[in-house]
């Protein structure tokens, strides 16, 4: 039963770290605030996402299972 949840939180924490790394670099770098706007609003999107999203989802799949 929670051996699928451990799967679910690694995927989720790697999801979150690897959607962050755009958001800071495209931060940090001036010169890529214009070109690479799209690609940090997927990376906000996807932190929304995981940050509402999965957690219901997994709270969910605990209860009925």
């Amino acid at each position: 039963m929670f051996g699928n949840a451990g799967l679910r939180v690694g995927g989720w924490l790697s999801g979150y770290t690897g959607n962050m790394l755009p958001g800071v670099t495209v931060l940090t770098n001036r010169q890529m605030w214009t070109v690479t706007m799209f690609i940090l609003n997927l990376a906000i999107h996807d932190l929304l996402v995981g940050t509402f999203c999965m957690p219901t989802t997994l709270v969910d799949n605990l209860i009925t299972e």
